[in-house]
């Protein structure tokens, strides 16, 4: 029987034997008995494994485990360790433990306050601190991790841009989303009526909707009789 684990990047599979064949659920034929322990596992080892990488090999024609072992021997043993892991940590891999009832990891109470809280949930197989470092874009979808973490968005899954703008008979606005509960960055929309300059300053912004922990802001500036242009800026505090 095969187990499975997957990140945004990689799937990775333990070929195990077992006990027997399940047989037909809810049969009453003596011959092909539905038998539920056919799912423990009765070997030392497994018999098979495969690693494939999604990002560059999307149709699984190369089993890294085979091909490339040595390469990525640590990818395979964090992957093997998240399979295989402990009751009572925080992943659940090891899905043929007939006897967990039910999983230990749980929904977190609160939203990731925190930039390094934010990184640290994030942290998956494949990936290194670096990929979350506050200019890196490891997903490649345009948005640096401090604006995805400031917007709420997920850092190893494309996004579509998160901001927005629209203009009016005499304005012209942006719009884009922001988390309301972390207070250790700012976005701050500004203005300035050339981009030759350094010189930018602040424009309110309102909150125009609202969706579970983020509030969706809008920031206008008047186009009568004047020309200007609006940025979004982050800054941590």
């Amino acid at each position: 029987m095969g187990y499975s684990i997957r990140t945004d990047r990689y799937r990775y599979t333990e070929w195990w034997k077992t006990n027997g064949d399940y047989g037909k659920f809810g049969s009453n034929d003596a011959n092909n008995p539905y038998d539920p322990d056919a799912s423990r596992v009765v070997a030392s080892q497994a018999s098979f494994v495969e690693l494939y990488d999604y990002q560059n090999d999307p149709e699984e024609t190369e089993n890294l485990a085979y091909t490339q072992a040595a390469a990525h021997a640590p990818l395979i043993s964090e992957l093997q360790a998240l399979l295989h892991d402990s009751d009572n940590s925080d992943y659940v891999g090891d899905g043929w433990k007939k006897d967990l009832q039910a999983s230990p990891y749980n929904v977190p109470a609160s939203y990731p306050v925190t930039k390094s809280q934010w990184s640290t949930l994030h942290q998956t197989p494949g990936h290194s601190a670096t990929d979350f470092a506050d200019a890196a874009d490891p997903d490649q979808d345009g948005i640096p991790n401090l604006m995805e973490y400031a917007m709420g968005t997920h850092p190893l899954e494309p996004n579509t841009a998160q901001v927005s703008m629209n203009h009016s008979a005499g304005a012209i606005a942006i719009q884009y989303p922001e988390v309301t509960n972390r207070s250790d960055v700012l976005l701050i929309p500004e203005t300035s009526a050339s981009l030759e300059t350094s010189e930018w300053s602040t424009v309110s912004a309102m909150t125009i909707d609202t969706a579970g922990s983020k509030h969706m802001k809008e920031a206008s500036l008047p186009t009568s009789n004047a020309k200007g242009f609006l940025r979004l800026r982050i800054i941590e505090e």
